[in-house]
């Protein structure tokens, strides 16, 4: 985008100043005092008394005002003031382009076409053309659709759990954890030029750094406007009806999830195909690149949902909501680990915020590199942005062949570290929202989307005995039940698993 922009703004400028010279540059004629004489040639510029004037084979001479009839003496004195402001227009169109080159970032700040209108959910549509609609919703940017595709019961539950939810949540950590965040994004934003004029992006070839400004931008920019502070305080969320409240963060979103989305291209596409329907049940095969599974559906109140979810949603809306009444007020995210994430963002993002020129920034951005280099030496990329390369060519540091028992080991790890959670092999219960990607699901968009999401500040397994409960329910924080995000059910269904659809 720089790029872009440096071309539209400096080549036209160009094509001006060129306009003007050639303008410039045609010939007049020019008289003798006594008449006797007239030429032809174009005036190069006036000093004191004397016109210099260029000839038509190209010679220069210098000829008084004094010997010129009085309209060449005219003649002279008005060119002169027409090159006088010519090159005065030229030097502030000049300044004023470079005073822009050198801000921080164009004015106004370049934002993402608008999103698709939004189409929301009706009751009583056929289960696959409801399970299309919220997964094209979802991937125009309308983290809405998600919520619209759920019964009005369950919508009701979720507005009513969040509203508690929201009154138990320490107001201090909350609002720093929010500005800690949305600060990344501003920041990324309003200094984008001296982001991007890093000498570290010099080895990046035009087209990638490209890509790489666009993506970067549009996801600083969801973060900016997405997460805007003064629309996510506790007394909004207090205050404004749930679907209201989603509704305002779609709106601010949509563009840019949309706009994120073409890059993405059919990487999460998915597609949806009826097996069979009996009974209020509907059978969906849904396939998500080259795996596939079968997941029931149940209809409630006009709208389907996964079965599992129409069979438990009662009991995990009551654990829920007895959960957050046990749970003392403005006890949430006091966890020591949320509390600390302000405090590691300020080192990085206060710097930044406050360079006051390129060069500042640039020193500042090297701290940046420094604390990130470890973690992209992990991911095979020295700090140029280009990913090392072995000498057969490969990348380095992803190897060919992992030690025996490796993957075993890790799965181990995996079901210690998170007992019951959407790992292959593991069955689990829905996250918030209905199918499709919605705020807070954690698969695929679409039929299988995890349940209601972990709320804010929950503390203990939700899980019913014998039943999939929900991945952290609202008010709940300890270890998440197991909970079928696509992915994982897809798995386990090729890997020939128990996990429950």
């Amino acid at each position: 985008m720089f790029i872009s922009y440096f071309r539209r703004s400096f080549l036209p400028l160009g094509m001006v100043l060129a306009t003007l010279l050639t303008v410039e540059a045609s010939a007049e004629s020019w008289t003798s005092l006594n008449g006797s004489r007239t030429i032809q040639a174009k005036m190069v510029g006036l000093w004191g008394d004397s016109v210099v004037l260029e000839m038509e084979d190209g010679r220069r001479v210098t000829v008084g005002l004094s010997n010129l009839i009085a309209e060449s003496r005219i003649q002279a004195k008005t060119l002169a003031a027409a090159q006088a402001k010519t090159r005065a227009t030229i030097a502030n169109e000049f300044k004023a382009r470079a005073e822009e080159a050198a801000a921080p970032a164009p004015n106004p700040i370049p934002k993402p076409a608008a999103a698709p209108p939004y189409v929301q959910p009706q009751p009583d549509a056929a289960v696959i053309e409801q399970l299309n609609l919220v997964d094209q919703q979802s991937r125009a940017g309308h983290i809405v659709a998600a919520f619209d595709a759920l019964p009005p019961s369950y919508r009701k539950d979720l507005s009513e759990i969040a509203k508690i939810g929201a009154a138990k949540i320490n107001a201090d950590a909350w609002e720093s954890l929010i500005a800690a965040i949305h600060s990344v994004g501003d920041v990324l934003v309003t200094r984008q030029r001296w982001l991007f004029s890093h000498p570290r992006f010099k080895s990046i070839d035009e087209v990638s750094l490209e890509s790489i400004q666009d993506v970067t931008l549009l996801v600083a920019g969801l973060i900016r406007d997405g997460l805007d502070p003064q629309a996510l305080s506790l007394e909004t969320l207090q205050t404004v009806p749930l679907r209201d409240w989603i509704m305002q963060r779609d709106q601010a979103m949509a563009p840019y999830l949309a706009a994120i989305g073409q890059y993405t291209g059919g990487m999460n596409q998915q597609t949806f195909e009826l097996v069979s329907e009996q009974d209020g049940v509907a059978n969906v095969k849904v396939t998500a690149g080259e795996l596939s599974v079968t997941i029931p559906y149940s209809k409630v109140e006009g709208f389907w949902v996964p079965k599992d979810w129409a069979d438990h949603w009662a009991e995990w809306m009551t654990q829920t909501r007895e959960k957050l009444q046990e749970t003392p007020e403005g006890s949430l995210l006091t966890d020591p680990m949320i509390v600390m994430i302000p405090g590691t963002i300020e080192p990085i993002v206060g710097p930044l915020k406050a360079a006051t020129d390129r060069q500042g920034f640039h020193s500042a951005m090297e701290n940046m590199f420094t604390m990130a280099a470890p973690i992209a030496s992990l991911a095979g990329l020295d700090m140029s942005g280009k990913r090392r390369r072995g000498a057969d060519g490969f990348d380095e540091g992803y190897p060919d062949s992992y030690p025996e028992g490796y993957g075993e080991e890790m799965d181990t790890e995996m079901d210690e570290d998170y007992p019951g959670s959407s790992y292959p092999g593991s069955s689990s219960a829905p996250t918030a929202g209905a199918p499709g990607r919605g705020a807070g699901s954690s698969g695929p968009r679409g039929a299988g989307s995890s349940g209601p999401s972990r709320g804010a500040g929950s503390s203990g397994s939700s899980r019913a005995p014998g039943s999939s409960g929900p991945s952290r329910g609202a008010g709940t924080g300890g270890s998440s039940d197991a909970n079928p995000n696509i992915g994982a059910r897809l798995e386990d269904t090729l890997r020939g698993g128990s996990g429950r659809p």
